[in-house]
């Protein structure tokens, strides 16, 4: 997973996905690839990486480059892991944020043991985050101030709590949200 600067949550949760759903095993390096298909984006202003086969076959961008001989099941599993993080995203996270609302990315939702929480917002907003059970009762709670930044990550400790249905619920100044959880 090649990693721009300040995309570390999402090799993270690549990594989380890639681990769930593949046979891949992933690693990560730094520093931007001119001519990836993500660059431009990356330019753009937005978080992005890119996937890439750590051993090239032999044939790579040669004249025998053909369909005969490509990996299909490595590719398989990278379109996996692309296909995974679009679920997340549309799924999970549902639409794109709105400029001054409050967001949370959630994920692994299903959860076994740690929950990760993206949480962005505006600089210097104060949020309450806390795990309640579907009657509002908190089990876990963390308050975090965003300090000079827009986005900060949390973690809860999901391994104690039976299996059920949760939710992350956010509070910030002005707002309460609302993201279910999954704890298998």
């Amino acid at each position: 997973i090649q990693m721009y600067p300040n995309t570390w949550w999402i090799v993270n949760l690549t990594a989380q996905l890639a681990q769930d759903f593949t046979t891949l095993t992933t690693d990560t390096a730094t520093g931007s690839i001119a001519y990836s298909d993500s660059y431009p984006f990356y330019l753009k202003g937005y978080d992005a990486v890119f996937y890439q086969e750590w051993d090239f076959y032999s044939t790579f961008h040669t004249v025998s480059d053909i369909y005969d001989s490509i990996d299909i099941d490595y590719c398989a599993e990278v379109t996996k892991v692309s296909c995974a993080m679009l679920l997340w995203h549309n799924l999970i996270t549902g639409t794109s944020p709105q400029v001054d609302e409050p967001q949370m990315n959630v994920y692994p939702n299903p959860v076994t043991t740690q929950l990760n929480i993206m949480l962005n917002g505006r600089a210097d907003e104060v949020a309450e985050i806390s795990i309640v059970t579907t009657e509002n009762k908190t089990v876990s709670l963390q308050k975090k101030v965003l300090h000079n930044q827009t986005r900060a990550l949390v973690t809860f400790d999901m391994a104690h709590l039976s299996p059920g249905v949760y939710f992350c619920k956010i509070k910030t100044n002005n707002q309460v949200k609302y993201k279910k959880i999954i704890k298998i």
